[in-house]
């Protein structure tokens, strides 16, 4: 399933598909998260700021438990990288 995640999220980042395509991972609990992720991502590269803050700022707001990764618990890089891009701390 972790190929099927990279390959979902990757698809959606590069345009070539929308949020219904990535809403059909494997990993359907996880959709929220991987969402917000691969909508930065995809934000980052069209030079989009203000997309990127939003979606790292919509990531923020998902509760703790619908930020669980792989490790059953958020993934700390994602946690900092998410404080950054959205108060630049």
């Amino acid at each position: 399933m972790t190929g099927q995640r990279a390959w979902h999220i990757a698809r959606y980042a590069l345009g070539r598909c929308d949020e219904a395509g990535l809403a059909v991972m494997p990993t359907v609990l996880e959709v929220p998260l991987w969402t917000c992720i691969a909508r930065a991502l995809r934000c980052e590269l069209a030079g989009d700021e203000a997309g990127v803050r939003q979606a790292w700022t919509d990531y923020r707001a998902l509760p703790s438990h619908r930020r669980l990764s792989l490790h059953a618990m958020p993934h700390p890089a994602f946690e900092r990288l998410a404080r950054f891009r959205t108060e630049g701390q």
